[in-house]
């Protein structure tokens, strides 16, 4: 049920991705304030993090996750109810930067204490994995669902208004299925607090955080250019390969070597989107990303777990969600601001490569010298 919950938790702000050019077009507004939206919902990630330990110990853990998503159908209804408010200048920031807020804050509680909350102590980096290759597939099963819908209703891409009903749809899909679920008791922290990074962030992990953030970045950027039901078929495809691979050949490999190999075959998208164009290569760079994307991103969640300490693993799985999360949402943004394919397709390939050097020379032997577990 929480897995259900993820995936259309997630798709519920995926599904806008393939939409957002057409959407503000549409419009009549301009890409600087899509680029404003775009870094706004990712500074909105951030804000309520420091809170989830007040809030738990004030409220019941699934209430806080549950009240975050009824706030994201709240504010989608209002952007479809009144469209000339929400889509207004600096109003685009405002909606974006609450997005980004309740997005964040349920996400950090499902991924981070919900799906522990519910698994035995000695399947709980299990859980963590596959809720966090969830996340992972719903970067393209998001934007497939609406181009679906796009297709049902005979349109080339979805429509503000439709767009806005389906995220909304889906964002109460997620409500439903954690509404589902039994949540064992737990007593809250007799310890009062106002503000802590416990279940926020993992600040002695900033070198992980840094080069995964990088990562993400150049995956989004990336992931900006798909616009096709092929590319997101692709991308997806990818990700599948990427899921089937570190099962089957990275399982009992070096931990160095998958991440390597992720970013290795990022590079190698952004190299074919440099010199190389055409519907063919595009269905290549999706691959590629997609694959690349997912075995580097999944590595950097383990990395994460294993650095924390006993009581850090939900610590270490929100500071993996925000890196990740807020990489791709400030990547996206990118392709606004330059407007060349070539130019961000440069801009990826410096980012995984200054990636893949830190990662390599610098934080690989840090993580060897400082894991826990």
């Amino acid at each position: 049920m929480l897995l259900l919950a993820e995936l259309f938790l997630a798709m519920s702000i995926y599904v806008q991705i393939p939409v957002l050019r057409s959407l503000f077009s549409d419009t009549g507004i301009s890409s600087g304030w899509e680029t404003y939206g775009l870094l706004s919902f990712a500074v909105g990630l951030y804000l309520l993090g420091g809170f989830i330990e007040p809030f738990f110990q004030k409220y019941k853990r699934n209430r806080v996750c549950q009240f975050s998503i009824f706030m994201i159908i709240v504010i989608l209804a209002g952007a479809y109810f009144m469209p000339e408010i929400f889509f207004s200048g600096i109003m685009i920031g405002v909606v974006a930067l609450l997005l980004g807020v309740f997005y964040g804050l349920a996400q950090i509680v499902l991924l981070s204490t919900l799906i522990i909350d519910t698994t035995d102590s000695f399947q709980r980096t299990e859980a963590n994995y596959v809720i966090s290759w969830v996340l992972r597939l719903a970067l393209a099963i998001g934007p497939l669902a609406g181009i679906a819908v796009a297709v049902l209703f005979a349109r080339e891409v979805l429509s503000q208004s439709l767009q806005l009903v389906v995220s909304a749809v889906l964002a109460l899909l997620a409500y439903l299925f954690i509404s589902g679920v039994h949540f064992p008791f737990k007593a809250p922290d007799e310890k009062h607090v106002h503000w802590s990074t416990d279940r926020y962030l993992l600040l002695r992990g900033y070198p992980l955080f840094f080069t995964l953030l990088l990562a993400a970045i150049a995956g989004g950027v990336m992931v900006g250019h798909f616009t096709t039901a092929s590319d997101y078929a692709f991308l997806l495809i990818g990700l599948f390969v990427a899921l089937v691979a570190e099962r089957m050949i990275f399982f009992n490999g070096d931990l160095k070597s998958e991440a390597i190999a992720g970013y290795i075959l990022l590079g190698m998208a952004c190299l074919i989107q440099l010199t190389r164009h055409g519907e063919g290569f595009s269905s290549v760079v999706a691959f590629l990303v997609g694959n690349g994307f997912g075995l580097l991103t999944s590595r950097y969640l383990l990395f994460f777990i294993k650095l924390s300490r006993h009581c850090e693993r939900a610590t270490a799985q929100s500071t993996y969600f925000l890196a990740y999360e807020s990489g791709l949402a400030v990547g996206l943004a990118i392709p606004y601001v330059i407007g060349d394919i070539q130019a961000e397709a440069i801009v990826a390939l410096v980012l995984v490569a200054v990636g893949l050097l830190l990662y390599n020379f610098v934080v690989h032997n840090w993580y060897l010298n400082n894991k826990n577990r």
